[in-house]
């Protein structure tokens, strides 16, 4: 039973962690795209740079862990590095084209 055994647990709080922070760019996507949409577009580098931190994190985490991927860290950083550029330059750009439709309406 996984309650009862101490590293059944560790694995679901490994799980647990990295779905938390899975969810927290996800929050922080609907955040940047709200403000573009509602003229503040200025103002999203504030969620912005904790966004991509998470995405960094938690790439490199799912990249490298052995419930991952299991690759190595010189492998893990450059990989998570390309998807938080990507996750930030394709939020961005998605963000000033919401913002701009929302102007038009």
């Amino acid at each position: 039973m996984v309650k009862s055994n101490p590293s059944g647990f560790n694995v679901l709080w490994r799980y647990f962690a990295w779905s938390n922070q899975t969810l927290a760019l996800f929050a922080f996507m609907a955040i940047i795209i709200w403000m573009f949409e509602n003229g503040k577009g200025k103002w999203t580098w504030i969620p912005l740079i904790p966004g991509a931190f998470y995405c960094f994190q938690t790439c490199s985490f799912i990249l490298n862990a052995k419930i991952g991927l299991s690759l190595s860290w010189n492998i893990a950083y450059p990989i998570a590095a390309a998807l938080t550029v990507a996750y930030t330059v394709s939020l961005l750009v998605w963000g000033k084209k919401r913002g701009a439709q929302a102007t038009l309406s």
